[in-house]
């Protein structure tokens, strides 16, 4: 088995970013965007960065770890 990850190419303008519901009218926030295999975050502030991309299992991980205050 392969341990190389593949690479794949996403047109970020194709993004349709989001944020949460919690942030109300908050300039600061964390923005999500997902496609069928990987979800995008990105800060609000700095939309001229790249966003991170994290697989299914990354963000299950992370999703999980916040729901049980881990992080």
């Amino acid at each position: 088995m392969s341990t190389r990850r593949r690479t794949q190419v996403i047109p970020m303008f194709d993004l349709e970013f989001r944020k949460s519901t919690y942030s109300a009218n908050a300039q600061a926030c964390a923005e999500v965007a997902d496609t069928p295999t990987l979800h995008a975050v990105r800060d609000s502030k700095t939309l001229e960065q790249s966003p991170l991309m994290f697989d299914r299992a990354e963000w299950r991980a992370f999703i999980d770890a916040t729901r049980t205050h881990y992080l």
